[in-house]
């Protein structure tokens, strides 16, 4: 896939203060003059033994350090009149140039608004997103502001404003973030049979197909209310749950360990539980009533043996027609069945509508949709409002974007696969250290539960390997997984710290300039046959046009590396051969030698899903999946060991792998493929971290720790008069030019998704940087690159126009041992 971002770069770019950096730099450098003029008066006035001169010195030394001038009558006498006067002057040239970066802040900062203003007026794209995104941005809000606007009055409501829409404006030029009309989905493919690159875009950069989807959040709340009506409920179906065991002696355990006793109806009624049939037919079977029936589900439901509910699937792509067919499927002596069949085809009817409308007219549904769905549900109509990135409406969006074709050609695909090659291999040899971590904390949980050979339920491994890493036995650094045996501890140490003295080695200005040769030797002191494993990359060229990047004069940058199989997630919707696609994926994973991959579900709050493409076995815990024909219960899943290893099977003894992509649960990660991650290039606690560059591969890009109490002057800022704002901003470039970060960085803010885009020279960008650190304490800065200059994609696909971020979602694969 190839991501791009909602907007050119330079709509965001274009806030940019160039004429008060340029000020500021005046600024600082009169200061350093300062520093050697200050030194020429302190030199005139040492060393006077004369009482009285002596006096008059110290008055001299207060004056400098103050850096107030020193007058000339005083100076004159200890032989300092012409230092004093050269002072004087550089006092007054520094107070001017200061005075200067002061008026051009206040004038630039109002052309930034103006900007925003008239972006948020004008351009009908980012309205749209904006509304579309975050209901607070209805047309009524962004009139009001764009009336209300002033450049030399700047209240709360207004200041409050503008860092939104420059939060949403960052997000949608400076990200790839595939959201709606922020971020757009191309679909890339390789050719083997071409070379170069060969890529056709839709004049205008318009989106050329959009899908409107219910949001899952909003189907499961719609799910609950059914569920709950009490002239649906003896017709709900039953369904045990995934995560309790129940054992012949009726005593239930649960994903806890926690045991409880099941009394004889209770057992009765769950014996009676197939998954197919009502309550109220079970109640008949039982010869008990339906109440009685029910409270005796709803006793068990709440033990957590089973699940009395409309369950929605989050393997599909339309949960709302999933959630209608289990509302259809009810009886017809149902009451309620025909209502809640037209609440939801009338929210099927106001989800085509939104996608069918524009602009203002898409808030308008929106907020009719919005007030449908509160009034039919109790609940509110958003998901986590107001966080730039988890504020999400009743509606998602995906788009696909103007890239009509992206075909790289076998050649660049193996020009960039080989430049790739040792980067990836040394972080997979890492990978396979960690999973040595996972594996010996998992043999030694087996080791405390069972003898060789025996087959335990993999919830019983998971909560004594829990235990144990709580524990901290054998813990060992921070990036590695607790819990292991100290010679797996010991391995990961001494591979860290040979990366990171490579790394602090080769680092000069800031870059650890690497060869292929460096990582292919630290990875082949990793012992043992390489096993299989994969990887999601994230891809980043930083070049002039598309003529560059075919012929591969690019710089290539890695983003995230991760083990999501694109194919298997939301993106393969408009893919045209998604289901050649899906099985050339599945060809692929056979090829490599991994056994049967299975996936835990996870609960999905929005679009995000592993879909019924994926090639293994679904493992149903927490999250319904749906018909499938291959799914077993999370309390199926058995540990089988014997001697030094341990592996994964289902009931019928099939072999699994995990394929796990989510978190740094041990229990999980002992079972699945290495992972392919990057090792720390300095020690934890090291604030400036280097770019690691292997050729030309940036593996790593420069990162920052920065601090509230180090980067803020205390005042708030922002009010647009040259006060606490320029001052701010003033700082913050001084930190800056001491720490040689870049202008364009990308901000990690503590308690957010997503990094911000942010530019060290643009006084609202600067702004909205401060207000963040003043309510998170800290953050980190990661360099942008590719930078502006280097944004290949534009309107057009011709050079001309504006140029977008972009970003290749890839596959990586390698074979090797299998080692389940």
């Amino acid at each position: 896939m190839l991501y791009q971002a909602g907007l050119p770069f330079d709509r965001f770019a274009c806030l940019r203060s160039p004429d008060t950096v340029a000020a500021l730099d005046d600024v600082h450098f009169a200061a350093e003059q300062l520093t050697v003029l200050r030194e020429g008066v302190f030199a005139g006035v040492g060393g006077r033994r004369d009482p009285g001169l002596r006096s008059a010195a110290r008055r001299v030394r207060r004056l400098l350090t103050a850096n107030r001038p020193v007058p000339e009558d005083l100076a004159e006498p200890l032989g300092a009149g012409k230092a004093a006067a050269d002072w004087n002057a550089g006092i007054a040239r520094h107070a001017a140039l200061l005075a200067d970066a002061a008026a051009r802040y206040r004038t630039e900062l109002a052309a930034g608004r103006a900007v925003l203003r008239d972006t948020a007026a004008l351009d009908p794209v980012f309205r749209e997103a904006l509304i579309t995104t975050n209901p607070a941005f209805a047309p009524s809000a962004l009139d009001r502001y764009v009336r209300t606007w002033s450049a030399d009055r700047r209240g709360s409501r207004t200041r409050h404003t503008e860092a939104k829409l420059v939060a949403y404006l960052q997000r949608m030029a400076g990200k790839t973030h595939v959201s709606s009309l922020l971020g757009l989905v191309n679909i890339a493919t390789v050719d083997p049979t071409t070379s170069g690159l060969r890529i056709r875009t839709a004049s205008g950069g318009a989106p050329t197909e959009r899908a409107v989807f219910v949001g899952y959040w909003a189907v499961a709340a719609l799910a609950a209310a059914i569920g709950a009506d009490p002239a649906v409920r003896p017709y709900l179906v039953p369904v045990r749950s995934a995560l309790a065991d129940v054992r012949a002696n009726d005593v239930v355990i649960d994903l806890l360990g926690t045991a409880s006793v099941l009394t004889p109806l209770q057992r009765r009624l769950l014996d009676a539980v197939d998954g197919e049939r009502r309550t109220v037919d079970i109640a008949a079977s039982l010869n008990r009533s339906v109440p009685d029936a029910l409270a005796v589900a709803e006793r068990l439901a709440g033990l957590g043996v089973l699940h009395l509910a409309l369950r929605v699937p989050v393997t599909v792509f339309h949960p709302l027609t999933a959630l209608r067919d289990q509302v259809d499927a009810l009886p017809a002596d149902c009451s309620r069945r025909g209502h809640w069949l037209s609440v939801l085809d009338e929210l099927d009817l106001l989800r085509a509508r939104f996608a069918a409308a524009t602009g203002t007219g898409r808030a308008d549904v929106l907020a009719e949709a919005e007030a449908f769905f509160t009034g039919t549900t109790r609940s509110p109509a958003r998901h986590n409002a107001g966080r730039a990135y988890g504020d999400r409406i009743l509606f998602y969006e995906e788009c696909r974007g103007a890239v009509e074709e992206f075909a790289i050609g076998g050649d660049l695909a193996e020009h960039v696969e080989h430049r790739l090659r040792a980067p990836l291999d040394l972080c997979t040899a890492y990978g396979t250290l960690l999973r040595r971590q996972y594996r010996s904390l998992a043999v030694r949980a087996y080791r405390s539960l069972a003898a060789d050979g025996e087959r335990i339920p993999f919830t019983r491994l998971a909560r004594v390997m829990t235990s144990m890493r709580t524990a901290g036995s054998g813990a060992s650094g921070a990036s590695s997984a607790s819990g292991g045996s100290d010679a797996c501890d010991g391995e990961v140490r001494a591979f860290e710290l040979r990366w990171q003295r490579l790394v602090a080695e080769r680092t000069h200005q800031g870059v650890a300039d690497l060869r292929p040769e460096d990582l292919t030797a630290l990875a082949d002191l990793v012992p043992g046959p390489a096993p299989a494993a994969h990887a999601a990359v994230d891809l980043f060229a930083a070049a002039t046009g598309p003529d560059e990047l075919a012929v591969g004069r690019a710089l290539w940058v890695m983003g995230e590396v991760g083990e999501n199989v694109m194919p298997w997630g939301s993106q393969i919707h408009f893919h045209p051969r998604a289901d050649r696609v899906l099985t050339e994926t599945t060809e692929l994973f056979n090829g490599i030698g991994y056994p049967e991959l299975a996936v835990i579900v996870p609960d999905r709050p929005h679009k995000g899903l592993i879909h019924q493409g994926f090639a293994g076995t679904f493992v149903e815990a927490h999250a319904p999946v749906g018909r499938s024909e291959r799914t077993i219960p999370l309390t199926d899943l058995l540990v089988r060991g014997s001697g030094e290893r341990v592996w994964l099977e289902a009931a019928d003894g099939t072999r699994l792998r995990f394929f796990h992509h989510h978190d740094d649960k041990a229990h999980l990660w002992a079972f699945a493929a290495p992972r392919v991650l990057f090792p720390a290039p300095a020690p934890a606690g090291t604030p400036d971290r280097p770019r690691v560059s292997v050729g030309d591969v940036v593996m790593l890009r420069a990162e920052w720790d920065v601090t509230a109490d180090d980067w803020l002057c205390g005042a708030e800022g922002g009010s647009g008069s040259g006060g606490g704002g320029f001052e701010q901003f003033r700082r913050i470039r001084e930190r800056q030019r001491v720490r040689g970060i870049p202008d364009f960085v990308f901000a990690r803010i503590p308690g957010e998704i997503k990094p911000y885009c942010v530019n060290l020279a643009a006084a609202l960008s600067v702004e909205f940087l401060a207000a963040a650190l003043r309510r998170a304490g800290s953050a980190v800065l990661s360099e942008m690159v590719p930078g502006p200059e280097q944004l290949w994609l534009r309107d057009g696909g011709n050079g001309n126009g504006g140029a977008y971020c972009t970003e290749l979602r890839t596959l990586w694969t390698r074979g090797g041992d299998r080692d389940d």
